[in-house]
């Protein structure tokens, strides 16, 4: 079973819209109206999909404090300048459980809470993994060098006693 997105009720489309587009980062996939009433916006990355909708008329749109959605960022420092250009202030400081994550949250316009976290392992896990492909390379490299030059060496020597053994026999004629 695949997860398709996630549905959230806004209270002002275009608001919603801006933050999702401007500060997420998701672009418009399909936009429509079911009825008069009705606006439906499916938003994506890729593998995030968010879906929009906003019925006219509708009073109370409530989210609770145990939800949220969790986007992941390169840099929690960056989003946060990002958030308060936007006019968006975090809704807690960076919080960092472990040495290889941390994040904080903040509100869309609908009062939904949003996580943005910075995979610090990631970041490090690609980096020590470059290192090693690069380390083993040069180690095959060296390896393989060190045999060439004892190889060379070797057919230098057999050739120079070959050639050697040669001119005494003719020598001795």
């Amino acid at each position: 079973m695949d997860f398709l997105w996630t549905t959230i009720q806004v209270k002002d489309m275009k608001d919603s819209l801006k933050f999702y587009q401007d500060i997420v980062e998701l672009s418009i996939q399909k936009r429509f109206n079911p009825n008069d009433d009705t606006e439906i916006v499916f938003l994506s990355d890729g593998d995030t999909k968010i879906e929009l909708i906003d019925v006219k008329n509708k009073v109370n749109i409530s989210f609770g404090n145990d939800i949220s959605l969790g986007f992941q960022v390169d840099s929690v420092d960056s989003m946060i300048k990002k958030l308060k250009e936007y006019g968006n202030e975090p809704e807690t400081d960076i919080i960092q459980p472990t040495p290889n994550i941390k994040f904080f949250y903040t509100r869309d316009p609908n009062g939904l809470k949003i996580q943005f976290v910075e995979n610090i392992w990631n970041i490090k896990w690609e980096y020590a993994y470059q290192s090693a492909i690069l380390s083993f390379f040069y180690l095959l490299y060296n390896y393989y060098t060190k045999w060439i030059i004892k190889i060379e060496f070797l057919l230098y020597l057999f050739e120079n006693a070959f050639l050697q053994n040669y001119l005494n026999h003719y020598d001795k004629q």
